[in-house]
């Protein structure tokens, strides 16, 4: 019998094995560390800007309820009968601001001329912008401040004035 070579196969070529890496669970944790740590800081952080919310949120209603109570005595100011009410708005604004822990705060009247001020320096000055001022109360930071803007308004809604508080929050 003949053999032919040409219908042979040729031998395997040996292919080596490579070696298999060994299960390393140290660095299995350390990801699952670092993926409990960044979702972590990332819970935080959302809920910083959630708290953050909220305490605008408890500010503005705050602003809201001092321009309800501010009501009687800016209209007071007005009499011809109620002697010194200016000098009594002054005295409750003062006593808000300390007990508010608020760092300013501006009450006029429905044309913009300030009535009472924290700020000493406005006394006696008329400010466009509050004049403008209609509610609900608007908020807005102003470096590092949040200031809230609201109308105070008569029981019947009629505006007699405007108050702005600013506070760090």
């Amino acid at each position: 019998m003949e053999t032919n070579e040409a219908t042979t196969d040729p031998a395997p070529e040996k292919v080596e094995a490579k070696p298999v890496r060994a299960h390393n669970p140290t660095a299995q944790l350390g990801g699952i560390v670092l993926a409990v740590i960044i979702a972590f800081g990332a819970l935080v952080w959302a809920q910083g800007i959630r708290l953050n919310a909220v305490r605008r949120e408890s500010f503005g209603r705050g602003v809201d309820g001092v321009a309800a109570a501010l009501a009687i005595p800016v209209i007071e100011t007005k009499s011809v009968r109620l002697e010194n009410r200016t000098a009594r708005l002054q005295s409750i604004v003062e006593s808000i601001k300390v007990a508010g822990q608020y760092d300013l705060m501006v009450v006029t009247d429905a044309n913009g001329n300030v009535l009472a001020s924290t700020d000493t320096s406005l006394q006696g000055q008329t400010l466009k912008d509050m004049a403008e001022v209609k509610s609900p109360t608007t908020e807005k930071d102003a470096d590092g401040f949040v200031e809230a803007v609201c109308a105070i308004n008569a029981e019947g809604g009629n505006k007699v004035g405007a108050l702005r508080i600013r506070t760090k929050l």
